[in-house]
């Protein structure tokens, strides 16, 4: 059996970035994920401006757009009151950005160091010190023993083990294009 220290399942902006950041740390990394698959949708995403630092950090800050947050205006429909931060007040450059979610992905995904796995984690168990990862791939199942498995495949390989909380609130997402722009303001 396969032995490494470090099994990530899922490939995406976090999976990848584990890697990356792993990668030079004298650890034996492998990354499980399915092929990658082209993703041209606009799929908006706020990134903190500490997320900035760690892309920074592995060299993949400048490989996509990324519009700045300079304020936030937080407020409630029909409430007494409103916040308004400001990126100059903390002494950071912005307090958060928006990107494509895909292209943030791809930078990622070319910056994975050699050790991907072409397949997904269906099944795990505790053995020893460690764990067994049953990688499922085209060429049949591959067992690996690891000293830590990361599950950052969006709950994907997640066992029936696992408990999901319903808060019993709604979400609308959209792309909406308003008539006059709040320049770098973020709306909560």
């Amino acid at each position: 059996m396969e032995r490494v220290d470090v099994l990530i399942a899922g490939g995406g902006p976090v999976g990848a970035a584990l890697a990356c950041a792993l990668a030079g740390a004298g650890l034996d990394v492998r990354l499980a994920d399915p092929a990658p698959r082209p993703d041209a949708r606009l799929r908006p995403v706020a990134l903190s401006h500490g997320s900035r630092l760690v892309l920074e950090r592995l060299g993949v800050w400048d490989a996509f757009p990324a519009t700045a947050i300079q304020r936030i205006h937080v407020s409630q429909a029909h409430g007494f009151g409103r916040t308004l931060i400001e990126a100059g007040e903390l002494d950071v450059p912005a307090l958060g950005y928006v990107c494509n979610l895909p292209q943030l992905a791809v930078a990622l995904a070319e910056r994975v160091p050699a050790g991907r796995i072409d397949g997904r984690i269906r099944a795990w168990e505790p053995h020893g010190e460690g764990v067994v990862g049953v990688v499922e791939a085209a060429s049949g199942d591959r067992e690996l023993h690891a000293r830590l498995i990361v599950l950052a495949d969006g709950g994907r390989s997640a066992g029936a083990d696992l408990a999901w909380r319903d808060y019993a609130q709604t979400a609308i997402a959209a792309v909406v294009r308003p008539e006059h722009m709040a320049a770098q303001t973020a709306w909560e």
